[in-house]
């Protein structure tokens, strides 16, 4: 049976998307919290929600907190990796 109203929710879950809110959770857990229980709650939305782990990466690492982190972690190695050149 077809939605009464097409809304945001929608097209994320019939596309097979992951919702910005579970990207959100999932942003917060990996920076926040331990792994395994980053790796738990990951495994279980993947399995509630029929997700991708792909899709969650690919959206994952377009999140705006994460690629902050991402880009401040390239510096940092970057930087050590020239004062151990000279």
């Amino acid at each position: 049976m077809a939605p009464q109203q097409i809304t945001e929710e929608v097209v994320y879950l019939c596309t097979g998307n992951p919702l910005p809110k579970d990207i959100e959770h999932i942003s917060y857990w990996l920076l926040n919290e331990s792994f395994s229980f980053s790796f738990q709650k990951i495994s279980d939305i993947k399995a509630r929600k029929g997700l991708a782990l792909v899709d969650i990466v690919r959206e994952v690492t377009m999140h705006p907190t994460i690629a902050k982190w991402v880009t401040r972690q390239a510096y940092i190695v970057q930087r050590v990796w020239v004062s151990l050149e000279n």
